[in-house]
């Protein structure tokens, strides 16, 4: 083998590693700002058990998908009303655990008795 495969082979690697390092401080920040930001507006970080898991995925169940959720980044804030969760969904079933959910909002309350509903931002005026 000759000394430029050599270098080449030891430039590609290094590339590798670099991207790979940056890939996983990326994640690391975002979780960071994530939890700053929960924080910032009362929440605090909270490990989810089996039950919560299980109330907030039946939301997303369909029948007609066989799919396996996971919570991740959780937040917790009591209320008068009862609890408010921070969260990300993301889908287990697939390999690369797909994120269905991005800082979404949950509330449990034992005193409301509302049906199942979903919020959405206005849309821009440009767009409408």
């Amino acid at each position: 083998m000759d000394l430029t495969a050599v270098l080449f082979l030891i430039g590609f690697l290094f590339v590798f590693g670099w991207m790979f390092y940056m890939l996983f401080q990326s994640n690391r920040k975002e979780k960071k700002n994530k939890q700053q930001v929960a924080q910032s507006l009362g929440f605090s970080p909270l490990e989810a058990d089996t039950n919560l898991t299980e109330k907030i995925c039946n939301l997303y169940r369909r029948t007609w998908a066989n799919r396996n959720y996971q919570l991740r980044n959780v937040a917790r804030r009591v209320i008068p009303e009862g609890e408010m969760f921070l969260f990300d969904l993301l889908d287990a079933s697939t390999e690369d655990d797909s994120p269905i959910e991005h800082q979404a909002v949950a509330l449990i309350s034992p005193t409301l008795s509302l049906p199942p509903f979903t919020l959405f931002p206005k849309a821009s005026q440009q767009y409408a």
